[in-house]
């Protein structure tokens, strides 16, 4: 009985993997031909249509159209197999990795000269941005303040 259980499960496991094999061949096939229907999208954009008859013209929409759609369905077969084709833009970043979340907005007013300074360092490019330079100005104030606080406390 156990020898026969043994059998069974070793079944199932090869099954699976046959099943996960094809699956990554079948993804791997479609990638395939995504890759070339958006060449073929690529270059039927690149062509230049001011001199082609009516008729071409039909041609080439209808051309068109079909690998447009034919990317679409191809894009929605991957999905539906598990796998993400349409990775545009930037990753999501955690939200305790947002600059909202290690920072906090202020309204504070400068005189015009110290205004008119910050202004002509930052085109000068001696700072990237006025918000980083007057943090990292009031981090070294508050850590020497804190130096010479505790330095008053131990005399």
């Amino acid at each position: 009985m156990i020898n026969t259980t043994n059998q069974i499960s070793k079944v199932k496991r090869n099954f699976i993997k046959n099943l996960q094999t094809l699956n990554e061949k079948k993804i791997n096939g479609l990638l395939l031909e995504l890759y070339h229907c958006k060449n073929s999208i690529k270059e039927l954009r690149k062509k230049d249509v001011s001199f082609m008859t009516r008729s071409d013209l039909h041609h080439y929409q209808r051309k068109l159209d079909l690998q447009v759609k034919k990317r679409k369905i191809l894009l929605q077969t991957l999905s539906s197999l598990g796998y993400n084709a349409d990775k545009r833009g930037r990753p999501k970043k955690n939200d305790t990795d947002k600059y909202k979340n290690t920072h906090t907005r202020i309204t504070c007013y400068f005189t015009k000269d110290n205004s008119k300074i910050l202004k002509d360092l930052k085109e000068q490019g001696s700072i990237e941005n006025i918000s980083s330079f007057l943090n990292e100005l009031l981090r070294s104030y508050f850590a020497l303040s804190k130096d010479d606080f505790d330095y008053e406390k131990e005399n």
